[in-house]
């Protein structure tokens, strides 16, 4: 079988450093980056890994811009002009089994998609899940936010595939070592990289995008509340993907205004009772959730009261601590999924019962 894609000398996955930071900046990130795997401001205090950070940055809004300028205005549309209604061909989503953390896959005929890619330990397994569906350009990168279960995997992803354009909120205040490691390997390889005020829409094929919260850093808010928040279109079908958003920015997205009823759930923040409220579920009015979570993990997810919320409601629940990795396909009218629907046995029950 062929490629979907053939690796485009312009962007990221081994391909030739058209950029290179300062020396010593350079000497600095070799030296932090090869013998320290905590957060750098640990070792190089909190002034130096500040001043780090902000060069970093720097060059990222650099690599956002010259991304803007070479795409243009075209790539953002209006949403009431970006709907195929007979689309052709059929979307796909996976949820990849990676745990305790998040990594789901889209593809529309030739066009891939990847959301968030898992721990430092799980991008090994999302590299190969895609290779095997003999993917080796991704069109679209997300890093819903920097927390190491979201985007722990991702110079996995960067390092064994090309990608035409990586969103993801940039944080000066998030010094780990793997998340200073994407920002290096962003700049020293010219890695396009885009942003999006929310409501805007990107196309993805005869598939939509639209960005439900910007990819703005948001500062003032916790990590989990800058999570990028979208909802895929294909047809009638809808699927909505809320990263790690709890209560507070759940309440800033109903006031918005902005649609969000959606066919395909994928429940928040691991299926937390800090997230998915009642409100909230209720508005996207889903027909399936999908919980990303790992068998016996920590934090008790997906939480007691919210699987018996989704119970309350009569919604089919989707599990990868139970099912492993789950398929989604739909032709833009009906949705079909490859694995029977899942218990409603909390984190918190499995975790008291093994």
């Amino acid at each position: 079988m062929q490629n979907r894609k053939s690796v485009k000398e312009s962007s990221s996955g081994g391909t030739k450093k058209t950029r290179k930071l300062p020396v010593i900046l350079a000497i600095i990130l070799v030296i932090v980056l090869g013998v320290f795997s905590g957060p750098v401001s640990n070792l190089l205090g909190e002034k130096q890994t500040q001043e780090l950070i902000n060069q970093l940055e720097g060059y990222v809004s650099e690599a956002i811009k010259e991304t803007e300028n070479t795409t243009g205005e075209s790539e953002v549309t209006n949403p009431t002009t970006n709907t195929i209604t007979d689309p052709e061909g059929t979307l796909e989503m996976y949820v990849i089994d990676v745990g305790q953390a998040d990594s789901i896959l889209f593809i529309q005929e030739d066009m891939v998609m990847l959301v968030d890619a898992g721990t430092r330990g799980a991008g090994d397994d999302v590299v190969e899940f895609l290779k095997q569906k003999n993917i080796d350009e991704i069109d679209i990168l997300i890093g819903t936010h920097p927390h190491e279960d979201h985007m722990g995997g991702m110079m996995d992803i960067l390092e064994n595939f090309a990608v035409n354009c990586f969103y993801f909120p940039q944080r000066s205040d998030v010094t780990t070592k793997y998340y200073v490691e994407i920002l290096e390997y962003v700049v020293d390889n010219k890695v396009p990289c885009g942003s999006a005020d929310a409501a805007d829409v990107i196309p993805f094929g005869e598939a939509s995008i639209q960005f439900i919260t910007s990819t703005e850093p948001k500062e003032e808010k916790d990590l989990n509340n800058c999570s990028i928040v979208i909802r895929v279109t294909f047809g009638e079908i809808d699927f909505f993907l809320g990263g790690d958003i709890e209560k507070e920015v759940e309440k800033e997205i109903l006031a918005s205004g902005l649609e969000i009823e959606s066919e395909v759930y994928k429940a928040s923040h691991h299926g937390s009772d800090t997230s998915n409220t009642r409100e909230f579920v209720e508005a996207v009015n889903p027909d399936y959730v999908y919980i990303s979570c790992g068998l016996y993990n920590k934090h008790d997810h997906p939480c007691q009261s919210v699987i018996e919320m989704f119970e309350e409601l009569k919604l089919p629940v989707y599990r990868t601590d139970e099912s492993g990795t789950i398929s989604v396909i739909t032709d833009g009218e009906s949705v079909t999924t490859d694995k029977e629907p899942g218990s409603y046995i909390s984190g918190e029950e499995k975790n008291r019962d093994k």
